[in-house]
């Protein structure tokens, strides 16, 4: 095999766009000395929910792996997986946010709130039921080793991408926000995705999606 290695990546909610309830746009960038990917993603939210929206809740799973305390840690100790707590902090995988901006380039405010894998932006402007907003991301991904969860960068080099990406939460009556327990259950609503991947020519890659 004469590639380094491959980068495959899992996504979810993944739709025809004439159903999808929300369109995601990636640019993402692989640095693999670093192990970390420089991403801008675009998020075109459409509000079916009945109601005005002033807060929009995203899923930030990459980040439930920045510290020992966080609902995924906590449940890595009680399933005795001791490497995710000797790693440093910097070896660990995070999700450093850069800046959040809307279509205009006013920035947003957001925040992590008490849980470091969810996060909240606030709009611009009230969305109306029926309308859209956009928001979009600046962010760098720290990968986290693949020995916690069996998604991450594996030690021969190759990445094995799942919940890696801000994921726009779901409103049901009320927004369906949760933490990251290594559950494998991430709740999306139909989604379209265009992702647009720079990667070493060592890479090959692997993906249910189209690829051109």
């Amino acid at each position: 095999m004469i590639s380094k290695g491959y980068i495959s990546i899992l996504l979810f909610a993944v739709c025809l766009p004439i159903w999808a309830q929300h369109t995601i746009t990636i640019d993402a960038s692989l640095d693999d000395s670093s192990q970390t990917i420089d991403i801008q993603q675009h998020v075109l939210f459409e509000n079916t929910t009945g109601t005005p929206l002033d807060t929009l809740y995203f899923h930030d799973w990459a980040n439930s792996f920045s510290t020992k305390k966080s609902p995924l840690g906590v449940r890595l100790e009680e399933n005795y997986v001791s490497s995710f707590h000797f790693k440093k902090d910097s070896e660990r995988g995070r999700t450093t946010i850069k800046d959040v901006v809307d279509d205009l380039g006013n920035t947003l405010l957001w925040n992590r709130g008490s849980e470091v894998d969810i996060l909240y932006v606030i709009p611009s402007k009230s969305i109306v039921n029926g309308g859209s907003f956009r928001v979009n991301f600046n962010y760098s991904l720290r990968v986290a080793d693949d020995t916690f969860t069996r998604y991450g960068v594996d030690k021969k080099g190759n990445y094995k991408l799942r919940y890696w990406y801000i994921a726009p939460a779901v409103y049901d009556k009320t927004w369906q926000v949760y933490s990251n327990k290594n559950a494998n259950d991430l709740y999306q609503a139909p989604t379209s995705f265009a992702i647009t991947l720079t990667m070493p020519e060592a890479f090959s890659l692997s993906t249910g999606l189209d690829v051109v």
